[in-house]
Parts: C-alpha cells; structure tokens; sequence
C-alpha cells in the first residue's frame, strides 16, 4: 500500500484488503471506511478527458485514443463528457472539421459522439503559431466556444464551470474579464457542489500535475507579473468557494506516477481540492534525467462517478480497455456554507 495516497480507494466490488507482510504470510482485513465508495446513491457519471492533442493525420493514435473514448462514452453510462483543453494539436480548419465533421449525429458535437461533448481550450488549441485560431473556426465544432468562451453547464444540483484558455491571445492563461465572471458565478453557486475546469496546472509544491521539479517547466503563471496576479486571484477564489473542485491538466503526468508523489494526481495541499488528469493521447512517464517523456502508445482520463456527498474517479486505461485500481480516489464533497458576498481580492482586481 506504500504506492497509495489519502484519496485511493477501492475499485467497486472489493471487500478486503490483502496483506503480505515481511514473513510471506498473507492476510486479510476488511476494507477500512476510509477506501469505500460513499455510501449514497450514484446520482450519475461522466467522463473526464483532457490534452486529446488530435493532429493533422488521420488515422493517428490520437485520432484512434479519441475515437475509442468516445465510443466508450456512447456504450457505457456517462451522461456527458469534458475535457479539459487542448482538444487540437495545431489549430487549422482541416483539423477543426475533421474534429466535428459532417456525419455528426446530434448538433455540434464531435464526430462519433452521440452524447454532449464539454470542451475548452488549452494553450495548443489557442496559441500554436497558426493563425487560423478564430472564432470561426472554433464554431466549426463547438456551441459554446465562440459565443461563451467560458459558460456554465448545470447539471441535477450541480454546476460545471467552464473556463477556455483564451487568455493566451492575450499571453495570459485569464482574458480580460474571466476572473470577475468567475467569481460571479462561482458566488451565484456558493452553496452547490460546482466542479472548474481550466487546462493548465498549478506548479506550487504539493498540487497535483507535477510528480516532481522539472518533470513540466512550462509555467504559464510565471512568464509576467499579470500572470502571477491572475494566479493568486484564481487560487483565491478557489480556496474562499469550498465547494469546488478543479479539474486540470497541461502537465500529461500518468496516474502511475503517484508512487514518485503522492499528491501527483489528487491533491488539497495548497488549500483546495486539485485533480490532474492525464492526457487522452499521450501520457508522459518519469524519464531517466526526471523529466517527462511521451508514452505515445498510453491513453488515460476518468470515469468519475457523482455522489450524493463525493466523488470516485476511476482512472480508464483507454489503449487496453480497462481500469486502473491504483487510480480509484474518493473526493469527499459535503456542502459548505459559504456566506454570502464574503470574498476579498487582495490584488484589487475583483471589486466586491
């Protein structure tokens, strides 16, 4: 069990936990409270994907880890799926159509999927040197991206909060007017469960998405001082609305990875619950100098299972078909009573 952190638990099913101890004697305990599922009833699932990284090949392995995600979508009982930024590897109209393309069943969603499809931006969908990145293109498979470039999805008593990186235009990861709407929304949604997702990470020690220094170096929040004010406002809000969860991933660091650092994939260090999820396409390993490497042959994201009171996400295997038991977490989520119009902004940038 040394490989696990606070927030494993056990895949559905298990009952016990076997023990091998230093004699070869193997024993088992029952499953301690702590490693079940919540108690309450599944009120509904779905599917949380991110870094997809689709290129310009068809037929590629992104093209088939895409493809085969959501056709488990379709199959299985997801209701929905996110995923959490760079949809696109590169950003032109080909891969924009071939993404939504005409044999679409419902709407705008992505070719192949036939239930909603949530997505944002991340930085390779708006900032990859072309210059095709506009909001035209973007209406080529998205409904919400050109009108609502951050929108909110209500869903039974929750709120999902959707946050595009469209800052990068601007060379910062909020544009102008994103943290004030946020907060809004997050204030109008104080007493509700309320899951964010915005695509890059945070690097402080102890958040989730970096299993250790130099494994990702590209931090976004530290290339100016308005990147860092945004920073500061956006964890702020986070740590003063207690009930979210923010769902990110950037880093592509694989569930595996929570035996080099505990808090790699789930995390609530830096005084908020953080949840890193791997990429779609290509998940990166600990290479031999301690920096990331690409696993092209990887395909990981999470089945997440909504309770009455928490979570379990339960991290898919999608290249093999199968889950993962050392990436099954319990997120605790009972409600907080957060007062109204109680939120401060030291920065001064959010006037309240």
């Amino acid at each position: 069990m040394k490989d696990l952190n606070d927030f494993n638990c056990a895949p559905p099913g298990v009952r016990n936990v076997i023990i091998e101890g230093d004699n070869g004697r193997v024993g088992r305990i029952p499953l301690p409270a702590t490693m079940q599922a919540p108690q309450s009833p599944k009120r509904y699932s779905f599917l949380a994907l991110s870094d997809a990284h689709i290129n310009a090949t068809a037929g590629s392995d992104a093209d088939v880890d895409f493809i085969r995600a959501m056709q488990y979508a379709n199959e299985s009982d997801v209701a929905f799926t996110c995923i959490c930024g760079d949809v696109l590897d590169g950003c032109t109209s080909w891969i924009y159509g071939r993404y939504a393309g005409s044999d679409s069943q419902v709407g705008l969603k992505p070719t192949y999927a036939r239930k909603p499809v949530y997505e944002i931006t991340g930085n390779h969908d708006v900032h990859s040197g072309n210059n095709d990145v506009s909001d035209e293109s973007w209406s080529r498979f998205s409904e919400y991206l050109v009108k609502d470039p951050y929108y909110v999805v209500p869903y039974g008593d929750d709120v999902f909060i959707m946050l595009s990186e469209y800052g990068w235009k601007q060379n910062a990861p909020f544009a102008d007017g994103e943290l004030e709407w946020l907060q809004a929304k997050l204030e109008e949604n104080r007493n509700k469960r309320c899951f964010v997702f915005f695509h890059v990470f945070n690097q402080d020690e102890g958040d989730s998405g970096q299993p250790m220094d130099g494994f990702y170096n590209h931090d976004i929040y530290a290339l100016s001082a308005r990147n860092a004010v945004q920073k500061q406002v956006f964890l702020s809000l986070l740590r003063h609305y207690k009930n979210t969860v923010w769902f990110h991933g950037h880093s592509h660091a694989e569930f595996a990875l929570q035996s080099v650092n505990k808090t790699t994939v789930v995390s609530d260090a830096c005084g908020y619950r953080s949840v890193h999820i791997p990429s779609l396409s290509k998940p990166k390993v600990l290479g031999s100098d301690g920096v990331g490497e690409t696993d092209e042959s990887g395909s990981q994201g999470y089945v997440v299972d909504v309770h009455e009171d928490g979570l379990v996400l339960r991290g898919r295997d999608f290249a093999n078909g199968c889950f993962l038991p050392i990436a099954t977490y319990r997120i605790d989520t009972p409600l907080v009573t957060v007062a109204a119009k109680s939120y401060t902004d030291a920065t001064g940038t959010i006037a309240v």
